[in-house]
């Protein structure tokens, strides 16, 4: 499959995003900006501020995260020597953070959640340039003063193409949850995106997002995500 024909796909099923309609069935838009500051050349610090917005329930939601990441084991490939994500050049890396979600406007009150995060990644290259990445995160929280847990495995597949001069990455993930307040695995998230290069420090992902709920009742958002990555 060439570049065109996934950048054109990607761009189908972020629209269909917008266009689907159904009691039970939302529309969010997700933004967010990202910060990485390398501390050396096996840590960084990792800060973000994500917002929801759900125009049809008119709801916005804010999250500041701040991270710390480990990286092991160095991969040597000659086409990953100008991004400048250095998560991209390892095998397995840890992070460990704090999260604050917080809801915006007249229902600021429903939402408020305190949550540290504990996650790891492995990163395996394959044939024809593909990379596979598997993420396992454990989220202890804090919501509206009562206390769960929730574990999320994220599965990924992506590569990337040349692009002025640089190189874009077109991906696929798929995500599950299971939570502690339900005692099931409550969530899943099915993403289709890409990754265009800005600069030589600014990468901005887009992408599509389906995420169906079982729990606490069925429920389903379409999301278009925009995250501009600070390097």
């Amino acid at each position: 499959m060439n570049l065109r024909r996934i950048i054109f796909l990607t761009g189908v099923a972020m629209a269909l995003a917008t266009r689907v309609q159904a009691d039970d069935t939302r529309g969010d838009f997700w933004p967010e900006v990202d910060a990485f500051v390398g501390l050396n050349d096996k840590s960084r610090l990792f800060l973000s501020a994500a917002f929801s917005h759900n125009r049809q329930e008119s709801y916005t939601d804010l999250t500041f995260g701040a991270h710390v990441d480990f990286f092991l084991k160095p991969i040597s490939r000659p086409w990953l020597r100008g991004t400048p994500d250095v998560e991209k050049r390892r095998y397995l890396f840890f992070r460990i953070g704090y999260r604050y979600g917080q809801g915006l406007g007249d229902d600021a009150d429903a939402y408020r959640e305190h949550r540290v995060v504990l996650e790891a990644t492995a990163r395996a290259h394959l044939p024809g340039r593909l990379v596979a990445l598997n993420r396992s995160r454990v989220d202890l929280r804090d919501l509206q003063g009562e206390g769960s847990w929730r574990y999320r495995n994220r599965t990924r597949l992506e590569r990337e193409f040349p692009a002025w001069s640089r190189s874009l990455t077109t991906y696929a993930m798929a995500e599950f949850f299971y939570d502690s307040r339900h005692d099931a695995w409550s969530r899943k998230r099915y993403f289709a995106g890409v990754e265009w290069p800005l600069g030589r420090t600014s990468v901005l992902d887009t992408y599509y997002c389906r995420q169906d709920d079982s729990h606490p009742s069925p429920a389903h958002v379409n999301a278009i995500g925009l995250a501009l990555n600070l390097f």
